[in-house]
């Protein structure tokens, strides 16, 4: 297992790369664009499928599945409520809600806890995926357009379009009963999802707005989205310490709410037309914090 620093760091040099050639015309520059379509239509759903396959979840932690949705929920409440302006409060909730479970909180789990930690991440990261993935676009959607609905049929319709959304619950139902996907599509599937990594870096580098007479707006906005993420992050571990869960269970889920903010996010910029620049710079900004606060967690632990 690669070092979870390894990792930041190649995920970092990532970002900076796909940024370095976009800015040297070499991408253009609606590379975000397709970049995210195809993260969210074919890498994202191949690592869905390669880290559940052939796994066994046992019903005693469905729970988990809440706990993703609600500390989804969270920062989409405070960010509504740090402003009334919609266009802000949709850009805030893009900037500050799902967990990069995959890429990040998974590596210090594999690396320093048992196998069973994996398996409460991957229960987790269900409910954060089913919010990440779908329900919280329907939020910002409302904030952009006060016409949209978050009803439940609407949740559920869009729900069922995401292709990611769906390979996870198709996925969940194969480790319920017992099943698991054909060996002779899985070197394909593994291909595709070690595409993924550079595919998200590339989609959060090619969305940084680069130094412009509004940068320093842009990274304003970026710290509140960042404070509020944190203030979301401080709730929710309050919250673990509050209920009644095993120390173990406890100790993984701080660790996976201290994770940065999901690469989902940019795509939720781009899609409802909000400032990717400041999402994107926020977005960056949130690893090195989560890995220093992941590691000093490990070593209070």
């Amino acid at each position: 297992m690669v070092s979870p620093w390894v990792s930041a760091v190649t995920y970092t040099c990532l970002i900076a790369l796909t940024l370095a050639l976009k800015a040297g015309g070499y991408l253009p520059k609606d590379a975000d664009h397709v970049l995210s379509r195809i993260m969210v239509g074919i890498t994202l759903p191949a690592t869905i499928v390669e880290n559940l396959n052939g796994k066994t979840i046992d019903l005693s932690y469905f729970h988990l599945i809440l706990f993703g949705i609600c500390f989804n929920l969270i920062p989409l409440v405070l960010s509504r409520l740090s402003d009334t302006h919609s266009q802000v409060v949709a850009e805030r909730m893009a900037g500050t809600s799902g967990f990069n479970i995959g890429n990040f909180a998974i590596p210090f789990v594999s690396g320093l806890f048992s196998s069973e930690a994996l398996v409460i991440t991957s229960v987790f990261d269900i409910g954060n995926s089913l919010m990440c993935l779908g329900v919280n676009g329907l939020f910002i959607a409302k904030e952009t357009d006060s016409s949209s609905s978050t009803s439940p049929m609407v949740i559920c319709k869009s729900l069922v379009k995401s292709v990611p959304v769906m390979t996870y619950l198709v996925m969940l139902i194969f480790c319920i009963v017992g099943l698991s996907m054909p060996n002779q599509i899985m070197p394909i599937v593994d291909k595709c999802a070690a595409a993924n990594p550079l595919v998200a870096m590339a989609v959060i580098g090619t969305s940084i707005v680069l130094p412009a007479d509004n940068s320093i707006s842009c990274v304003f906005s970026s710290i509140k989205i960042l404070l509020i993420r944190l203030a979301a992050v401080a709730i929710e571990i309050g919250i673990l310490f509050l209920i009644p869960i095993s120390l173990f269970e406890r100790q993984t889920l701080i660790v996976l709410c201290l994770s940065p903010v999901a690469a989902m996010s940019v795509v939720f910029a781009e899609q409802y037309c909000l400032d990717k620049g400041s999402v994107a710079l926020a977005n960056v900004l949130s690893i090195p914090i989560s890995l220093l606060s992941m590691t000093v967690a490990l070593s209070l632990m």
